[in-house]
């Protein structure tokens, strides 16, 4: 664990170095998190307003398939890139 009250730079990334290593000696320490992605017409309440339109067009834009996972993978990607650029120039 990280004490909250490091006086040097150094010391932090120390003390981050060793948690890395201490994560990737021991798996039991960190949980995976999975997020799901589903259409919105699979949810109930939204298959029914949009089905109370009786509009075929609504229906299929919100009956198209999710993104591929190749494409989620690159814009998670570009997403910590951006992030990690932007904090090293603030």
């Amino acid at each position: 664990m990280i004490p909250s009250a490091s006086k040097k730079p150094i010391d932090l990334s120390t003390q981050f170095t060793q948690w890395v290593k201490d994560l990737n000696a021991d798996h039991t320490l960190s949980a995976a998190q999975t997020m799901v992605q589903r259409k919105w017409y699979d949810v109930e309440e939204v298959a029914a307003k949009i089905n109370a339109k009786k509009n075929a067009t609504l229906i299929e834009l919100f009956n198209k398939d999710t993104p591929k996972t190749s494409t989620i993978q690159m814009i998670s990607n570009a997403y910590l890139e951006n992030n990690s650029f932007l904090k090293q120039i603030n």
